[in-house]
């Protein structure tokens, strides 16, 4: 199994460079079906930042995580946690980032969530320190 960096995803799936575009693509592709990726979820933290902060619309961020979590060959770390942000995430307010720190906290036996997000305190998420 090889490990993806986060640029290597946003290349693949932004098609925003001529060179390392089609490079991240063929190789994600070869890799997939051979020894198999690994993504972290903490890029798949630094992927929807990215996307989101060029201006790709929520949904279609909702779909390209899902498709990797789907997607055969790819193990994605902290997979409970990412399918549970990704549920808040795609009916919510709030980042996925905060989801998933949120239920990364959940999953490790976490009883609250302290944050100054107004948004995950009205979805009852969180607490105002």
């Amino acid at each position: 199994m090889i490990g993806l960096d986060t640029n290597v995803l946003v290349r693949a799936i932004l098609q925003d460079d001529p060179v390392q575009s089609p490079k991240a693509q063929a190789r994600m592709a070869a890799v997939a079906k051979g020894e198999g990726l690994f993504v972290s979820s903490f890029a798949l933290l630094e992927l929807a930042w990215v996307l989101r902060s060029c201006k790709v619309p929520k949904t279609k961020v909702v779909e390209t995580l899902r498709a990797l979590l789907a997607t055969s060959g790819i193990t994605v770390g902290h997979r409970p946690q990412v399918a549970a942000a990704l549920d808040a995430f795609e009916f919510g307010k709030g980042d996925f980032g905060d989801y998933l720190i949120q239920q990364d906290g959940a999953f490790h036996g976490a009883g609250g969530f302290l944050s100054f997000d107004a948004v995950l305190k009205k979805e009852g998420l969180a607490q105002l320190p």
